[in-house]
């Protein structure tokens, strides 16, 4: 007798359900069912993924969903207390393709319209929508369970009518679970004596969430991560069985032994459903595309577009250039991608006649001549030897991907137009699901079980990003003697490698738009984000292109629109701007690289310092490299004197020579495998590309095979086993890790446009740059201090001159108040818009005129300054805003027109100060703290935060910074340890002050105070935090110097300077060394005294530094 389970929740009932796709389809391979059931919480999210495993695995899948229904419309939103989630639950299943086409447009009327609490759908639209459905009564949550248990007999016989009416007798049974709950026995035998009273069947499921019975802890767990909860939160969501797990044929048979035809029944229904989806991704379902007239099919103009585009492209043209672009035209042809081709350039050409800013292309769609011709990508891709099979390859069954970029604030006008031409229910964005990685599973887990911050931290920090935590646990040896010395450690790492990997939540795909020739919901659900009100598909990227629906990705590019206002300041087209420039160039060489595209990371300025790029392809390359893989497997400092030096350049075969000399003998890009294997072994450029993805997915058995058959071809093109056996090894790590070239050169074109237009246009630019970060301070602050460093002038925020945006004034840059904290765009349009009937002429004068203006905008405004004109004293602005209207009306006739003279009024102190424009910038805008303590840095060897990324963990540091937020947390022995952000010039570094430090150090854990931290690094590249060890006030530093040297000029000193020194140093006593050097023309003395040890306060150092000048003192310490 087989059981089929019917009733199976995957993780895609989100922080609910807690199995795995290939798992579940695994464990009924196990189990020897014949067919299997998916039956997520209201969506279809794993439906495609589902059915393709099955399938794969021999497994009849059935595609259905617990829906939930609404007690009356869907569309009422009033909560009837007495019914859970305001809902009831039903087990829908497809029998064929008429009911997955009615599931679908079930489900996403749910989303779309009867959202409340849950996605819910009503008896209304479900029998408009029932054909090909056969209905389950559902968990102890369906309608006739609920009413069963609730003593509403007579609400269960009427649902039940109801639902017979709807599905008709034969499509709706009634489930039944024995899962050892409490109202079970109850429900239960109502349920066989209305089976019998309706004449309708039983069928047994187990409402599976986990798939192993001792599954539950790890199930607890989850519902605690998706409800908030801990464990030990005694009012939370609980499960009150522990059996909802995928039990055995042989389990089920045994536990509805009097119910056999419960059994059967599941078998029964499987057999009706025999739904069949095409997932080959070759029924590609695209809208058809408005030709001209004179064009029979979207192939003929395609190729027409093509070729003209190709004449206007190129002043003459080879029978090789002609005959690369009839081979990439064949191939569209044939994969029936014509007519994705021409929307897409249709998209592109709409942005350019409407001024948008177009990006060059993205991704291995540059590396098409065909694109290149219709205008859709902007690199040549035959100068720069790029590769087309990379992007369309006729061995390869799989639809493209092509990006395009666009200016970030005009990408909604490319999504209305598409949505207009194509009509607004055919387009839709993409839904993406965020998945629990190693790390934030580890914390999750944690936070539930009650284990306190810092250790979890601890735990966490240890796993590399990317990895899975049995590969920590087998790589790490101090991680897994770490998990083994406590039992809570083990459960929590138990738990955590079950929940790793599961689907966490919804979001939409930054960039992903679909088409369909008709409306979506004729091939795909839909899904409304509850919080944001987007709707995208439930169907991820893959999913999509297996039953062929197009993504085409449209992405909005802050670049594109940084380069784009540029060019419109100085009047200047794209076009203009040349691929090699010097002064450009020389720029780069210096690693003058922020807010220059790609390049302005700390580790990239390093490599761009290093590599010294002398041309356009060696752009292309710093770009490539700079990313895991290749940095972890290219000899950068040998490519690097490679470039300095071709004759140490050493190549395997001559026949390397041509496809490395560009990355100076190293395999860098992707490309390169595929080149190397085409002419090495003899494959065609296709043949290439799968054989670099076979490589790049490193299963053993594929591995020997493409070996022998790249050894094979190596040896009839006269190469040596041996030798092809050297270089099959050297490509294995860039098959998986290689950087795409053609993505490498649309980045490089963008670099390049960025790096000339700030060498050459320096105010235009960074006013450019700024415009485009005025929300983000931190950003902001970059990008002030690049500005000053470039010698351009920052004019603070005025009120009578500021607008939104910054702008360009004189020779200097003013201040934005659209950048300040609590400043809307619709205030300070008010503000300026009123400044247009006349200057502002007193503080009064503002408060009178301006409308709209809230308490925290007001003291923004005053905090940042823009009243100086008027009033220079800070709290004496504060408190007239304070007392409003009143003191206004009062006084205001004596301030009207006058300016105050700033000599007259005593500003706030500088510390003050700038603490008040940090409030109202969210940075120290005039003097940062830190500026003042640059003799402690430089005395005492601390490290910039910046350059922490690549210290090794474990190491001790030590830094300085401003202490720029804090938090106070317990441990479990309720014990008090901080958190606090620590800040220097450039960076900010989290430090952890554990329990065992905290009372020592608490007194100076307070905000803006600057303070040096010595600790352990530990973290990833781009999180890293430190443990510390010892604290102390920047102010202290003195205490740590071991060395003074006081430097003298042997021509201007004299017995008088001498005098003045020796009297400063002889009054104090301490540990440190005063060392003297004398300098002349000839030579320099050095000597150290023996008599003198001394005790450096600042004071001291502040005087002797006006006796020698800043050069003639010279301080070493240690912390």
């Amino acid at each position: 007798m087989n059981f089929i389970h019917l009733h199976n929740h995957t993780e895609y009932s989100l922080l609910d359900g807690a199995m795995k796709i290939d798992r579940l389809t695994e464990r009924a391979v196990k189990y020897e069912m014949p067919a299997l059931a998916i039956t997520d919480h209201g969506n279809l999210f794993g439906a495609i993924k589902f059915y393709k495993s099955a399938r794969k695995k021999g497994i009849k899948p059935i595609i259905g969903i617990e829906t939930y229904v609404a007690p009356k419309s869907r569309l009422d939103q009033s909560r009837d207390v007495r019914i859970p989630e305001s809902s009831f639950h039903l087990t829908l299943l497809c029998e064929n393709e008429i009911g997955y086409k009615n599931l679908i447009k079930l489900s996403s009327a749910a989303y779309l319209e009867g959202f409340y609490y849950k996605p819910r759908i009503d008896k209304e639209i479900l029998a408009q929508h029932h054909k090909g459905l056969i209905g389950l009564s559902g968990c102890f949550k369906g309608e006739v369970p609920y009413r069963i248990a609730m003593g509403d007999l007579d609400g269960a016989r009427k649902a039940l009518g109801e639902y017979i009416d709807i599905f008709g007798q034969d499509n709706f049974h009634l489930e039944m679970m024995r899962l050892g709950m409490r109202t079970e026995e109850k429900v239960n035998n109502e349920l066989i004596k209305l089976a019998h009273e309706f004449d309708v069947p039983i069928v047994a499921t187990n409402d599976c969430h986990y798939l192993d019975e001792d599954d539950y802890r790890a199930h607890d767990v989850l519902l605690c991560i998706g409800t908030k909860k801990t464990l030990s939160d005694r009012e939370r969501l609980k499960f009150e069985s522990h059996q909802v797990y995928f039990r055995s044929p042989q389990e089920m048979a045994r536990l509805f032994e009097d119910l056999p035809e419960a059994i059967s029944n599941t078998a029964l229904i499987a057999e009706r459903c025999n739904l069949l989806i095409d997932t080959s991704g070759k029924d590609v379902k695209l809208p058809s595309f408005p030709r001209p007239e004179g064009f029979e099919t979207d192939y003929d103009y395609l190729k027409y577009l093509t070729l003209e585009g190709m004449s206007k492209r190129f002043s003459r043209t080879t029978q090789g250039m002609e005959d690369r672009l009839n081979y990439e035209l064949n191939i569209i042809k044939k994969m029936g991608l014509s007519g994705y081709f021409l929307i897409v350039r249709e998209i592109v050409e709409f942005a350019r006649q409407q001024g948008i800013p177009v990006g060059p292309g993205r991704g291995s769609a540059v590396g098409s001549l065909a694109l290149y011709s219709l205008g859709i990508t902007d690199i040549d891709p035959l100068q720069y030897n790029l590769i087309f099979e990379r992007f369309l390859n006729p061995e390869r069954v799989s639809l493209p991907d092509v990006d395009a970029d666009f200016g970030d604030t005009r990408r909604d006008e490319i999504i209305n137009f598409i949505k207009k031409r194509y009509g607004e229910k055919n387009v839709t964005q993409v839904i993406t699901f965020g998945t629990m990685q190693a790390r934030a599973v580890l914390r999750d887990v944690g936070r539930v079980m009650g284990i306190p911050y810092n250790e979890i931290d601890r735990l966490a920090k240890m796993i590399p990003f990317h990895s899975s935590i049995d590969e920590a646990i087998a790589n790490i040896k101090e991680l897994d003697n770490l998990v083994q010395s406590k039992e809570e450690y083990q459960e929590l790492f138990d738990i955590a490698k079950k929940l790793e990997g599961l689907a966490r939540h919804p979001a939409t795909h930054a960039a992903g738009v679909v088409i369909t020739p008709k409306e979506l919901v004729e091939y795909v659900p839909l899904f409304k984000s509850p919080e944001r009100g987007e709707i995208s598909t439930q169907y991820a990227k893959n999913s999509l292109e297996d039953i062929g629906v197009i993504k085409m990705d449209i992405l909005g590019l802050r670049t594109l629109t940084v380069i784009d206002t540029t060019l419109r300041m100085i009047g200047r087209q794209i076009s203009d701007i040349p691929i090699y420039d010097k002064d450009t160039y020389d720029m780069l060489k210096r690693a003058e690289t922020v807010g220059v595209f790609q390049l302005e990371s700390h580790g990239m300025q390093d490599i761009v310092r290093n590599f010294q790029p002398a041309c356009f392809e060696d752009i292309i390359a710093v770009i490539a490299l700079y990313r895991p893989g290749p940095m972890a497997n290219v000899n950068l400092q040998k490519m690097i004197e490679n470039k300095k030096d071709s004759s140490k350049i050493e190549y395997l075969h001559p026949w390397l020579e041509p496809i490395l000399k560009e990355t100076y003998g190293m395999i860098v890009y992707q490309e390169q495998v595929i080149q190397i294997a085409s002419r090495i072994a003899g494959f065609s450029l296709a043949e290439a590309d799968m054989l670099r993805r076979a490589m790049g997915k490193k299963i053993a058995e594929l591995m020997v095979e493409n070996r022998e058959k790249f050894i094979a071809g190596a040896e009839k093109n006269g190469v040596s086993g041996e030798l092809a056996d050297e270089i099959f090894k050297k490509l294995v790590p860039f098959a998986g890790y290689g950087f795409n070239k053609s993505h490498a050169a649309a980045y490089a074109a963008l670099a390049n446009q960025t790096a000339f237009l700030k060498c050459h246009y320096p105010l235009e630019f960074m006013i450019s740059s700024m415009n485009s970060e005025i929300s983000d301070t931190n950003r902001l602050w970059v990008l002030i201090r690049e500005a000053r460093r470039m010698e351009l002038e920052i004019l603070p925020p005025d009120i009578n001159a500021s607008d939104y945006e910054f702008k360009k004034e004189g020779i200097g840059i003013r201040y934005g108040l659209g950048a300040l904290k609590n400043l809307g765009r619709p205030i300070v349009e008010s503000i300026a818009n009123e400044r247009k009937r006349g200057p502002y002429k007193s503080f009064f004068d503002f408060q009178a005129r301006a409308k709209g203006l809230n308490r925290k905008s007001l003291e923004s405004l005053i905090k940042a300054g823009t009243f100086k004109e008027f009033e220079p004293d800070v709290d004496k602005l504060l408190s007239m805003a304070h007392k409003g209207r009143e003191y206004m009306g009062t006084q205001g006739g004596l301030f009207e027109t006058e300016k105050v003279d700033e000599n007259t009024v005593s500003g706030k102190p500088s510390q003050e100060k700038v603490i008040y424009e940090k409030e109202a910038f969210g940075f120290y805008f005039s003097e940062h703290p830190l500026e003042r303590y640059q003799e402690e840095f430089s005395a005492l060897g601390l490290k910039p935060i910046s350059q922490l990324g690549t210290v090794e963990n474990g190491e001790i540091v030590a830094i300085g910074g401003i202490l720029n937020a804090k938090k106070i947390k317990r441990d479990k022995n309720g014990r008090n340890y901080a958190i606090v952000n620590m800040a220097d010039l450039e960076s900010a570094i989290d430090v952890f002050v554990f329990s065992d430090y905290f009372e020592r150090f608490s007194p100076l854990l307070k905000i803006d105070n600057p303070l040096i931290v010595k600790g352990r690094i530990s973290g990833e590249e781009d999180r890293k935090s430190i443990r510390a060890d010892e604290i102390i006030s920047l102010k202290d530093a003195w205490k740590y110097y071991k060395k003074i040297f006081l430097n003298f000029d042997g021509h201007s000193v004299n017995e008088d300077v001498l005098k003045q020194v020796c009297d400063l140093i002889n009054g104090s006593k301490g540990n440190c060394e005063v060392w003297i050097k004398v300098n002349n023309d000839k030579e320099s003395k050095k000597f150290r005294s023996r008599t003198m040890k001394i005790s450096p306060d600042a004071e001291m150092l502040g005087k002797i530094k006006n006796i020698l000048g800043n050069e003639g003192l010279k301080i070493y310490g240690k912390i």
